[in-house]
C-alpha cells in the first residue's frame, strides 16, 4: 500500500514537469496573476484533480468498455484546442493586465483556471497511461495510488506556479514589458496548441501515444 501511494506520488509529482501541455497553459494563466500565481496553481491543480477522479473512476469501473487507445486518440485534440483558446484569451487580455489585477480579473482568471485544470486532468492523454495501471488494482491499491498522485500533482503545479511569481516583482517598475511577457506566453501557448491539433490531424500523436 505504502509503495504505491509513494510509486503515485513520484508520477504524479514529475508529470507536470514533463507535460508541455501542462506547462503552456499553467505559465500564461499564472502570469496573468503577478502577486499570486501560486493560488492560479491551487485552483487549477484542484481542476486537474477533479478530472483526473473522473478519469481514474471511468477507467476503474468501467475499465471493461474502454478502449485506451482510443480515449487518448481525441484527448489530444481537446488539449490542443484548449491551448489555443487560452492563448488567445491572454493575448487579448495582456494589453490591459496590470500588476495588481482587478477583482474582476481574479474571478474570471479563478474560474478559467479550475476550468482549464479540469479538462487537463480529464482529457490529457499522459494520464491514461499514468492511470492504465490501476484498471487491474483493488480498491485499496487503487485509492492508494490514486491519492498520492493527486497529491503529487497539485503539490508540484503550486510550486511552479510560486516561483513563476517572481518574474512579475523583478519588473514592478516596467508593466509594459509585463505585459508583453504575457502576450508571448499566450503566443507560445497558441503555438503548441497549433502544433498539437496538426500533429492530431496529421497521425503524428499514434507515434506520440504509443511512446507513453
Amino acid at each position: 500500500m505504502l509503495e504505491l501511494l509513494f510509486t503515485g506520488l513520484y508520477i504524479g509529482s514529475i508529470h507536470i514537469f514533463t507535460s508541455p501541455d501542462h506547462l503552456a497553459a499553467l505559465i500564461p494563466l499564472s502570469l496573468m496573476d503577478s502577486k499570486k500565481s501560486w493560488r492560479v496553481g491551487l485552483l487549477w491543480g484542484f481542476g486537474h484533480l477533479i478530472g483526473l477522479l473522473l478519469l481514474g473512476i471511468l477507467l476503474y469501473y468501467f475499465k471493461s468498455l474502454i478502449n485506451i487507445d482510443a480515449f487518448s486518440h481525441y484527448s489530444l485534440l481537446y488539449i490542443g484546442i484548449l491551448l489555443i483558446l487560452i492563448g488567445i484569451w491572454v493575448v487579448v487580455k495582456s494589453g490591459r493586465i496590470k500588476l495588481k489585477p482587478s477583482p474582476k480579473t481574479h474571478k474570471h482568471l479563478s474560474r478559467i483556471s479550475i476550468g482549464t485544470g479540469v479538462v487537463h486532468g480529464f482529457a490529457g492523454f499522459s494520464h491514461i497511461y499514468s492511470l492504465a495501471p490501476t484498471i487491474s488494482m483493488n480498491d485499496t491499491d487503487f485509492f492508494s495510488y490514486f491519492g498520492g498522485f493527486a497529491f503529487g500533482s497539485i503539490a508540484s503545479v503550486v510550486l511552479f506556479t510560486y516561483l513563476l511569481c517572481f518574474i512579475p516583482t523583478r519588473i514592478t517598475s516596467k508593466e509594459q514589458l509585463y505585459q508583453k511577457i504575457c502576450k508571448w506566453s499566450g503566443i507560445v501557448s497558441i503555438a503548441l496548441g497549433v502544433l498539437i491539433v496538426i500533429f492530431f490531424l496529421s497521425g503524428t500523436h499514434d507515434a506520440l501515444g504509443h511512446h507513453h
